[in-house]
């Protein structure tokens, strides 16, 4: 260590050794005698023979940290401290203790150290011994207690104590934190966090993970949250971003040398409540991908499908591996990876607008431990107007003098623009208003009359033009001909025998089948025909009554089986397994043959695809083949 030691004997006839405290005392050595002097011997200097000399290390430190997941609490609410001690230097302390004085406005509630703390009054000790070095911490959770009026400053503060293995003097440090008391029920709802994978990392490579694809928070702006970590000297919080965390950890803690691994405790709060995720570092001699260039932001268009770019132009692997990739973070927006490791993206129909996809690339050798890259990226789509949608209306009659209407909300659909803000020409002989969404149509005399009715957003303009014959005051409404009831009769003879047919055959008919992920993504879609195009939006309502309906009913998991649900002219279905569930459109009698089919269509699912769904990334693709499953329904 650059220090020089000499030992000076003035007495001899025995051995001499011990330990030597050098310098300023941070180093500690043993220095044996080469010989045993004669009795004779005085005053004999033995300089710099390091030979004789064995430097244990430095004297080992200990420094003290202690943060808070909030810096504001109210009465009855908990409170979590992370006591972290880092001990510095090469050898393990003998005894640390840990002592923490609660103020009376506080009282315990649990705590991480896996040893039953000693508890008087106040007062919460921990004893540890051999503690080796590095970082090691306590999360201990308090309780406000109720009688705490707001405004009140809570102090706390924890202290270490310890032994080093060579000297057996007393140390101590100690650190304070300070929560302010507010009132109950104004601090929000608290963040999450979730997901965060397990990291892998080369020794003394600086590492960075970006949190923000696994924490959310409804009330809070991302920039505004605190990340807590429970190992400050090998992880750090980015300075220029603070959902980002810096892993960087050494070949050697204490004895120990890569491999090993090491549990990283992360908190998110927004100051008023907090939530924590832990995770395994493993520190290893290979590296992790790598992510060589940043991916670019997405741009495209509704309703378009847009292939971006190549995923192995941007993630590389420094060991050789062949790397796979998945997505996360899609929610209207769908994400297909080719089997060429290109990207392709598209999106809900209608729906445009951002989200912040996360593209991740991993090692797939479970010797690896799965060593992952990520990067996060805007995708946006941009709104495309849309014409207006205008459905045929039917023939009608009526009687002058009279006021006929029409609501034309039942005809006139545009998914861009309110009813309010189009523009609605009516071509008619009559005398004309709207009021809203109704057609106000009044005839002076008989007549047959050709009515155009005209839509435009602005951009685009759609017309529908019908019929309408006026009959003189008092006039029957409707008069039938040979020519009109001849259709009329031909379709009660058909819609009855439809129905005894029904009836007699007691058949029912499974028109749609939707898949369906327990967190409301569509899986897969199978139906019987094809559909005009504007059934596209009955079929989007369709799958909304399905997901709003599932989404209270899966709180309850041990009371829900099988659920029925009247759509239009159609019954829906819905069943249930751990992972998914399977909604049915169908007309008929639900009998138990389509209970019993769709059980054995769902479980067949999610026995081929559980290992899928256990930890599912939200990658569409990992469930090829789901489609013919519930088409074998529609047969």
């Amino acid at each position: 260590e650059g220090k020089n030691i000499s030992v000076t004997i003035i007495s001899g006839g025995g051995s001499v050794g011990g330990l030597v405290e050098v310098g300023d005392g941070h180093y500690v050595c043993t220095y044996t005698s080469p010989q045993t002097p004669s009795t004779n011997v005085m005053n004999i200097t033995y300089a710099n023979l390091w030979t004789h000399v064995s430097v244990h290390s430095i004297m080992v430190t200990v420094s003290a940290k202690k943060s808070s997941d909030v810096t504001m609490a109210s009465p009855n609410s908990t409170i979590t401290y992370i006591l972290e001690y880092v001990c510095e230097g090469n050898d393990a302390l003998r005894v640390v203790w840990i002592n923490d004085t609660l103020p009376p406005e506080l009282e315990y509630v649990s705590d991480s150290s896996g040893i039953t703390p000693n508890i008087s009054g106040r007062n919460i000790s921990w004893r540890f011994e051999n503690v080796d070095v590095g970082s090691h911490s306590i999360t201990l959770k308090v309780r406000v207690r109720g009688y705490v009026t707001p405004g009140t400053n809570i102090t706390n503060k924890f202290s270490v104590e310890y032994f080093d293995r060579f000297d057996r003097e007393f140390y101590t440090e100690s650190n304070t934190i300070m929560v302010n008391i507010i009132e109950q029920g104004t601090g929000g709802t608290p963040p999450t966090i979730s997901g965060v994978p397990n990291v892998v990392v080369h020794y003394d490579a600086p590492y960075v993970l970006d949190l923000s694809p696994y924490v959310y928070d409804p009330d809070t702006d991302k920039e505004n949250l605190t990340l807590i970590l429970s190992d400050t000297l090998h992880a750090s919080v980015s300075p220029s971003d603070n959902l980002k965390i810096v892993l960087n950890y050494p070949e050697y803690i204490g004895d120990t040398k890569a491999p090993y691994t090491r549990n990283l405790t992360i908190t998110v709060s927004d100051g008023y409540g907090s939530s924590s995720q832990t995770i395994t570092i493993y520190v290893l001699e290979d590296y992790p991908p790598q992510l060589v260039a940043p991916l670019s932001d997405v741009v495209f268009d509704e309703d378009c499908i847009y292939w971006a770019f190549n995923l192995d132009d941007y993630f590389k692997d420094p060991e050789g591996a062949v790397l796979e990739y998945y997505a996360i973070g899609m929610k209207n927006i769908t994400v297909h990876i080719a089997e060429n490791n290109s990207v392709r993206f598209s999106a809900v129909k209608n729906w445009y607008g951002m989200e912040r996809i996360t593209f991740v690339a991993y090692d797939p050798n479970p010797e690896h431990y799965y060593a992952k890259a990520q990067c996060v990226i805007n995708v946006t789509v941009r709104p495309v107007n849309d014409p207006p949608v205008m459905l045929p209306i039917s023939d009608i009659q009526c009687n002058c003098g009279e006021n006929y209407t029409i609501d034309l909300s039942k005809y006139i659909y545009d998914v861009d623009n309110n009813f309010s803000s189009l523009s609605i020409i009516v071509k008619t002989k009559a005398e004309w208003s709207i009021n809203g969404t109704i057609l106000v149509l009044n005839y002076e005399s008989p007549m047959v009359d050709e009515i155009t009715i005209s839509v435009s957003d602005g951009e685009y303009v759609v017309s529908e033009t019908f019929n309408v014959t006026v009959g003189a005051v008092g006039a029957p409404k409707e008069t039938f001909s040979a020519k009109r009831i001849l259709p009329l009769l031909a379709t009660i003879a058909a819609v009855i025998g439809a129905a005894v047919w029904a009836l007699y055959r007691q058949r029912t008919v499974i028109d749609e089948v939707f898949l369906v992920y327990r967190d409301g993504t569509l899986i897969a879609h199978a139906t019987r025909r094809l559909k005009p195009e504007y059934d596209e939006d009955i079929m989007a309502g369709m799958l909304t009554a399905i997901q709003d309906f599932v989404k209270d009913s899966f709180k309850d998991e041990a009371e829900w089986t099988l659920n029925k649900l009247e759509f239009g002219e159609s019954s829906i279905l819905i069943t249930h397994g751990k992972h998914s569930y399977l909604a049915v459109v169908y007309k008929g009698r639900a009998g138990e043959r389509l209970r019993e089919k769709m059980d054995d269509a769902l479980s067949e699912f999610e026995e081929k695809y559980a290992e899928v769904l256990e930890n599912w990334d939200g990658v569409l693709d990992r469930f090829r083949g789901a489609r013919e499953i519930i088409e074998k329904m529609l047969r």
